[in-house]
């Protein structure tokens, strides 16, 4: 354990990068490593900050035109001719001494800052920025020296840029809310290393995704995600504001709507839950929420003809058409259409008065 400052300081030191010269079957030569490496070899010399390819060191080693990665780091580096790491590629210094002599910092080569993907004259990638060092063969780009270059990251999804990182999600549309298609499933979408890879959020509907963006200096950056749908109080609720209170539930509040207990103002799921429709008490359970009796007020003239005068809005089909839709919110219930497209084999509903089956709407 380190004790001192002294100690401190020589810790910090030995971890200083250089160039390791000593004698090896009567050659001079040098080997690119840290300090205490260096130490633990017989006779060597260490020269911080230096690279092995430095003239004024009389190795062996010079400046080629190859280059080479480096495990766990993002950018393309030359190497020297005995097979050293060197500075990062810059095609523009390929016969720059100094270049080739004095070791250089990331943000004192080229190209800091951007990505520099698919440069052929740079290899100063950055994986934050969208880029990372790859043989020529798997980044579909050349170099001007070398086998490496930066691979660009991001991706293309259907004619749009995205960049390495983000995260969008992918859903089946729908007009509204509660309007959720049978058997439809959101998933996230990401773009890594240059792929775009499909997450499914948990199936039926049991999940949501959700998405926003944050402002970045290269514009927009989407981050999306799958969360838990929170429906399962939504028909629970009162109020308006109990309805909407998005702390604790995701619904939506139709004023117009009527459930079993006949009054107006219903709370329902934002994203209608899928059901298991092969299990019916599970279904019933939740669908029969929307069957609701309507009374009608219907008075008889004195001279003959008929006047309704209470409920008169449960005769048209706008209330009968919005109650279908109250019941579809409620989950896979009612007159529905399934993600591919194809209607129900049934009507989902029945409208009756005086206890007889009218045809539906």
């Amino acid at each position: 354990s380190i004790k001192s400052e002294v100690a401190c300081i020589a810790s910090v030191q030995n971890q200083d990068k250089g160039a390791c010269v000593f004698e090896s079957e009567f050659e001079r030569t040098c080997k690119f490593t840290t300090k205490s490496d260096c130490e633990s070899v017989d006779g060597s010399e260490f020269y911080t900050g230096k690279l092995c390819s430095a003239e004024e060191l009389g190795t062996i080693c010079g400046p080629t035109r190859d280059t080479m990665t480096i495990p766990g780091k993002d950018e393309v580096y030359w190497k020297d001719s005995c097979g050293n790491s060197a500075n990062i590629y810059d095609a523009s210094k390929v016969e720059d001494q100094e270049y080739w002599t004095n070791l250089k910092r990331k943000d004192e080569s080229c190209g800091y800052g951007r990505s520099n993907a698919e440069s052929r004259t740079c290899g100063n990638c950055d994986y934050l920025l969208g880029s990372f060092a790859r043989h020529e063969n798997d980044a579909g780009a050349s170099p001007t020296y070398g086998d490496y270059i930066c691979a660009d990251l991001n991706c293309e999804f259907e004619g749009q840029e995205r960049l390495h990182g983000e995260s969008w999600c992918i859903g089946d549309e729908k007009e509204g809310p509660g309007e959720d298609r049978v058997g439809s499933r959101d998933f996230r979408y990401v773009c890594i290393n240059g792929e775009v890879v499909p997450e499914a959020c948990e199936d039926f509907r049991a999940e949501v995704c959700i998405e926003d963006s944050i402002e970045t200096a290269n514009g927009p950056f989407s981050q999306a995600a799958c969360r838990v749908n929170r429906w399962q109080d939504c028909t629970a609720q009162k109020t308006e504001e109990d309805c909407l209170n998005t702390d604790r539930r995701t619904c939506f509040w139709e004023p117009n709507g009527v459930l079993g207990n006949g009054k107006k103002g219903v709370c329902l799921p934002e994203t209608s839950p899928g059901l298991s429709f092969w299990n019916s008490e599970e279904a019933q359970a939740i669908c029969s929420q929307a069957n609701v009796q309507c009374v009608v007020s219907i008075e008889k003239g004195l001279f003959g003809g008929e006047e309704c005068t209470e409920n008169c809005e449960c005769l048209t089909d706008a209330w009968i058409e919005r109650q279908g839709e109250i019941c579809s919110a409620l989950g896979d219930c009612g007159p529905g259409v399934n993600w591919a497209g194809f209607e129900g084999y049934k009507e989902g509903y029945t409208y009756k008065i005086n206890g007889k089956n009218q045809k539906n709407k």
